[in-house]
């Protein structure tokens, strides 16, 4: 932005000694260093923009190393949490439990307790998640 505000400024002095008539002798040294003034601007702003894209992209593509490999990391982490869950028998539900669910609680506390009807409890963890399937 900073090139494009010179390269303006730089053509408005110009056309401003060109349409005012100073355009002979030592009036065009002037009109040559409006000109030089509105590219040095621009070539500076150029550099500006291209180094801070050249960072741009060089810190982006860390930042997304980083994220891919924390994806890794956790991903990993939920297979080992869901191996060691289905090791230690989460997989299949406590007997006390089952029972419970199995049975109709016809107390009036107000709430219906409905059984699985002879199904086993679904694991929390299961193998069957898309962020643990294939580890």
């Amino acid at each position: 932005m900073v090139g494009l505000l010179g390269t303006v400024i730089g053509m408005i002095k110009s056309f401003y000694q060109i349409s005012a008539g100073n355009f002979e002798g030592v009036k065009q040294m002037e009109l040559a260093g409006g000109v030089s003034e509105a590219l040095i601007t621009t070539a500076s702003g150029l550099v500006i923009g291209i180094v801070a894209l050249i960072f741009y992209s060089v810190f982006r593509g860390r930042v997304q190393k980083y994220i891919a490999e924390l994806e890794a990391a956790s991903t990993h982490l939920m297979a080992l949490l869901s191996a060691q869950y289905n090791r230690a028998g989460g997989n299949t539900p406590r007997a006390a439990f089952a029972e419970e669910l199995a049975t109709f609680d016809g107390d009036d506390d107000g709430f219906a307790h409905i059984g699985l009807q002879g199904r086993s409890a679904p694991s929390p963890i299961d193998n069957t998640r898309p962020d643990v399937e294939g580890i």
